[in-house]
């Protein structure tokens, strides 16, 4: 007589262990490219932002500040945690008494009007290990210049001022061709990306690029 063929309990539970490790691996790859998503769509979004505020000073008649501000835990980035994220505040006519490094993140209208912030997405973080430089004719200008970068309470943060005679500059020094900083998923992973933005100075040309 034929013995019926059928799995072990052995073989079942090496079936549903290899399962379990695939369904693991597509799990992170599918949470890494959602974060590499938010990371592209939020760059080019930033970038879209920097790019029309040089005629809206003009328009305006009005200086316009944009604040780029390290997350204390982009990880933990939320809508009751914003301190948490990577964020960006556009401020309005500030004052003379303003300075970067005097910048309050919770009373951003000190010393200027008060216009909006945005949250970058959870995950997304000012990234100092990029190396690739911004794409010709900017390959000259570094990635956080050291003399337009001041670190508070052990982050980063930068400025853009965008004056209503229609030059942009960075807060912090004169005479500069630009500024480029870099964006990534605050992961350590290899599939992570990391994406950069270059402004020019004076013109206010911005453009991204593959910061890898």
């Amino acid at each position: 007589m034929r013995r019926n063929q059928g799995f072990t309990l052995l073989e079942l539970m090496t079936v549903l262990a290899i399962v379990g490790v695939l369904a693991g691996i597509a799990v992170g790859v599918s949470q890494m490219a959602k974060r590499n998503a938010n990371l592209s769509s939020a760059t080019f979004e930033l970038a879209l932002k920097l790019s029309g505020l040089k005629a809206k000073a003009i328009s305006d008649q009005a200086d316009y500040l944009v604040v780029l501000v390290d997350g204390a835990n982009p990880g933990a980035c939320g809508v009751f945690a914003p301190s948490d994220c990577t964020r960006y505040f556009i401020l309005r006519n500030p004052t003379p008494s303003w300075t970067l490094g005097g910048f309050d993140p919770a009373s951003a209208a000190t010393n200027a009007e008060y216009v909006d912030d945005v949250a970058l997405p959870k995950d997304v973080a000012l990234d100092g290990g990029a190396t690739a430089a911004p794409p010709v004719p900017f390959d000259a200008i570094p990635l956080f210049d050291s003399t337009l970068t001041t670190t508070v309470s052990g982050k980063r943060r930068f400025a853009f001022r965008f004056a209503r005679d229609g030059s942009v500059s960075a807060e912090g020094a004169t005479g500069k061709p630009g500024y480029a900083f870099a964006l990534t998923t605050d992961v350590e992973s290899a599939a992570r990306d990391r994406r950069g933005v270059v402004v020019a100075f004076p013109a206010g040309i911005v453009r991204t690029f593959a910061a890898q």
